[in-house]
């Protein structure tokens, strides 16, 4: 009975020597691991162990061991969980820097209005269609302007235009002669329309343009606007054959207090050339066109004593 006492008493030190030895390896491990990272956390945690592994010193040789070797795994599993969240957090990081807006996403045809008052030249329309090469040029383009001072037909452009980080797109054309002209806009997205501040004095629109399955023949209704003796406002509708003549049509209009009305419209609509853009006669009036989609027209008044500008949809 003494001697099996006596056997405790003299394994009590061996078991504690294995629990230092666990402990002692955990700490060695999570100290490399803390000098190597820098990870302020390890120490509490290794607190933790040491008190976990000293309040379990009745378990026998074995079950120590395999504590000690417990704990070491506990430590690499939640270094290595710290360290793929680090990780993770890189690719985060490459995933925001790979969706910054670049000038590549603003390409192809467009097609542009807008209006709005200069002081030099006063009220003005303009409305044009651009071609983006997805690398900062505008290749292509043709606007017709109508100002307070005149107007200007069909003008050939080109210029540059810039992303920034946020997604708006600042775009300067030039017709290579005079001042040119800018307008910035958000970076529009597929077929949506997008608002446009032009040269800081006018407001408008931009979407994309697709004349490709745009036809002169068939039933159109339009609307007018504008400036003249007062403010322009006009509706109606006609029917242009293959010809691109009218054969019926109507229309309401009014330039401050005058109005007329007439229910047998007058006028052609010329296939489009080159941008989408071709030549409206509505009764009286002439008129650029540019062609945005199958069935959508934007009206640039020619007249040099009236502002009139609006849109036409293909019914």
């Amino acid at each position: 009975m003494d001697s099996s006492k006596g056997d405790v008493r003299t394994r009590r030190p061996a078991l504690q020597d294995s629990l230092q030895l666990g402990t002692s390896s955990a700490s060695l491990l999570t100290s490399s691991l803390f000098h190597s990272f820098g990870l302020v956390l390890i120490n509490p945690f290794l607190q933790l162990i040491r008190i976990s592994v000293l309040a379990k010193e009745t378990l026998h040789r074995g079950a120590a061991v395999k504590c000690a070797r417990a704990t070491q795994c506990c430590v690499v599993l939640v270094i290595s969980g710290l360290l793929a969240a680090c990780g993770g957090g890189n690719r985060s990081s490459d995933q925001t820097r790979a969706a910054v807006p670049t000038v590549s996403q603003f390409s192809g045809s467009y097609a542009f209005s807008a209006s709005g008052s200069d002081p030099a030249d006063g009220s003005y329309f303009v409305a044009g269609s651009i071609t983006a090469d997805g690398k900062g040029g505008i290749v292509a383009g043709v606007e017709d302007l109508n100002l307070g001072s005149g107007v200007d037909r069909g003008v050939p452009i080109t210029g540059s235009y810039v992303v920034d980080p946020s997604g708006n797109v600042t775009v300067t054309l030039s017709d290579g002669t005079g001042t040119p002209s800018f307008f910035t806009l958000p970076l529009p997205s597929g077929s949506s329309v997008v608002k446009l501040n032009f040269n800081g004095t006018g407001t408008g629109t931009l979407q994309s343009q697709t004349t490709s399955g745009f036809s002169n023949v068939g039933t159109f209704s339009f609307t007018l606007k504008g400036e003249g003796e007062g403010t322009v406002t006009g509706s109606g509708t006609f029917t242009a054959n293959a010809s691109g003549t009218f054969t019926s049509g109507n229309e309401n209009f009014q330039d401050g207090t005058y109005t007329r009305g007439i229910s047998a419209l007058t006028g052609t609509l010329s296939p489009p050339f080159d941008a989408g853009r071709g030549t409206a006669v509505i009764g009286s009036d002439i008129f650029s066109y540019y062609a945005v989609s199958q069935s959508q027209i934007i009206l640039a008044g020619l007249d040099d004593t009236t502002l009139i500008y609006g849109t036409t949809t293909k019914q």
